[in-house]
């Protein structure tokens, strides 16, 4: 009897210690608290990653496919390190893993062939009907205006959409860098990054039938002239989440925001000639930051500790618990002080309304 409860005592002791020990380990864990998000995991791709006999890198945008598990992973390659291109890649999500299997490549092409180089800056994208529309910048040549392009599921150029003058001629590297539907593909979204002021615009087309054509036209406000406006998920027709990116060359730092946007009491100026937000009469649209990216470096891979050029983010796959997600990814612009890392987060608080 008294070695039975010696041994109990002993077995009472190990536990204790060993529970005791993982209660350290979860106290010395990094934290990751917000409201709205729970941080799921992360993947990188190393600097000139190899995939599909490609450089995997300069992901500008992706978009989550229902339907095949599968994201739309958008390469802003001007044609320096091959075609410009998108991929297909499978996903694997769970509570806690997030796992990418890059599957096809599709390089972008004209009727007679490859675009020349420096003659496509593609930056968002977006899937509906067998057909991917692309949005491109204006790049440093004479020929180059902002566009949005129409392409089959193989990346052969279809049609473009008409966009207003100021939607085509903007800055270099400061165009429609922004581009995504409505869940119901009613409705597309299109932004500018920026002009270098505190506001940018954004243009809204209604889809009937495949026949896109402009709405209406908004300013919306950045956080300060330093940012761009790198993304944009709708949520309806009158709101929308905004990926906002700064990149501080003195401190070698990138800051990012995310925020939940309401549009629908700002004013059409489509078929106005204002050139500021200042002459406007109307409110500009209301903006709710949820997410700073700075809270998710302690809670990133060891070796990736750092918030980097990250441009990109689409609706990832329900979690079992119903909770919906979002998958983000940065543009290394194909340099060897970068990678390409994706991240995933769990929504697990109402944005959506």
């Amino acid at each position: 009897m008294w070695i039975q409860r010696s041994l109990i005592l002993f077995l009472l002791i190990i536990i204790s210690q060993s529970c005791s020990k993982k209660e350290n380990l979860k106290k010395n864990q990094p934290v990751f608290q917000n409201p709205y998000f729970r941080f799921i995991s992360d993947l990188i791709y190393p600097p000139s990653s190899k995939v599909l006999g490609t450089i995997f890198g300069g992901i500008s945008a992706i978009r989550y496919s229902v339907k095949n598990n599968e994201i739309y992973a958008l390469s802003d390659n001007r044609g320096d390190y091959g075609p410009p291109r998108f991929y297909k890649i499978y996903l694997q999500l769970s509570t806690d893993k997030l796992a990418l299997i890059p599957y096809q490549v599709y390089f972008l092409q004209k009727q007679t062939g490859y675009f020349p180089t420096n003659f496509l800056d593609p930056e968002g994208l977006d899937i509906f009907d067998q057909k991917i529309l692309i949005s491109t910048e204006k790049v440093k040549n004479p020929n180059s205006i902002s566009q949005i392009l129409s392409f089959d599921l193989q990346g052969k150029l279809e049609t473009n959409i008409q966009l207003p003058p100021r939607f085509q001629q903007t800055l270099p590297n400061k165009g429609i860098e922004a581009l995504a539907f409505t869940h119901d593909k009613k409705w597309l979204f299109a932004g500018i990054e920026g002009q270098d002021k505190k506001w940018t615009n954004i243009l809204i087309l209604k889809n009937e039938k495949g026949n896109i054509t402009a709405q209406k036209e908004i300013f919306y406000p950045l956080q300060s002239k330093k940012y761009g406006l790198v993304e944009i998920l709708p949520l309806n027709e009158h709101s929308f989440l905004a990926l906002e990116r700064n990149y501080s060359a003195k401190k070698n730092k990138t800051n990012i925001l995310l925020f939940k946007v309401e549009i629908k009491d700002s004013p059409n100026i489509l078929s106005q000639k204002v050139l500021s937000y200042k002459e406007m009469s109307g409110p500009l649209a209301k903006k709710t930051l949820l997410l700073n990216f700075d809270d998710l470096i302690p809670v990133l891979s060891k070796e990736y500790q750092q918030i980097d050029n990250i441009e990109a983010f689409t609706w990832g796959p329900s979690l079992p618990n119903g909770n919906p997600t979002l998958i983000f990814a940065s543009d290394d612009n194909f340099s060897p002080h970068q990678r390409t890392v994706f991240m995933a987060l769990e929504i697990i608080k109402p944005i959506l309304r």
